[in-house]
Formats: structure tokens, C-alpha cells, sequence
């Protein structure tokens, strides 16, 4: 990130009332399990993580060193904790 964008992050009036994350992850989770995601805990824990890192898709996968489609897919509840890799698996453990 530049020097600019975290200039402007630390001014803006979110940095100072940070977003309540659980109640955030469970109204995720439900959301999730009610459109059908098989494993919404698991993605729920991982848009968060990915939220709070700031990068999309791609970018978040390459710096995992995982394939961008098994991120998608574990992302839209597809994929357990349990058939996730090991830092994946830590994320969604850690939450």
C-alpha cells in the first residue's frame, strides 16, 4: 500500500470506530447459510481475513501461494475447514 492510501485510511472516520467483526462474521455466516453455502462458517472467516488484508482474490491467492479458484470456491462455502491447506486452515481456525 502507498504512503498516500494509508495516510487516507488513518483519517478516515472508520480507523477511529472500527467495524464490531463478530457480530459482522455471524450476520455473514447466516447470510451465507441461507443462500446455500455448504460450509458458510469457513467463508464467512475467510472474507473477513481477506477484508481486513485489503486485496481481491488474485492477489490475496498469490500471496497464500494457492490457486485463486480454490480460494473462490472455499470463499462461497464450498470447501471445509477441514480440505482447506495448512494456512488457510489457520486462518479459519484463528477467528
Amino acid at each position: 500500500m502507498n504512503a498516500a492510501v494509508a495516510h487516507a485510511r488513518r483519517r478516515h472516520p472508520t480507523a477511529r470506530w472500527p467495524a464490531p467483526i463478530d457480530g459482522l462474521r455471524q450476520r455473514m455466516t447466516q447470510y451465507l447459510a441461507l443462500h446455500g453455502a455448504r460450509h458458510p462458517a469457513v467463508a464467512a472467516s475467510l472474507l473477513e481475513v481477506r477484508g481486513r488484508v485489503g486485496c481481491d482474490v488474485d492477489e490475496f491467492a498469490h500471496r497464500l501461494g494457492i490457486e485463486p479458484d480454490l480460494l473462490r470456491r472455499a470463499e462461497a462455502g464450498e470447501v471445509s475447514a477441514a480440505r482447506l491447506p495448512g494456512r488457510l486452515r489457520r486462518m479459519v481456525s484463528s477467528t
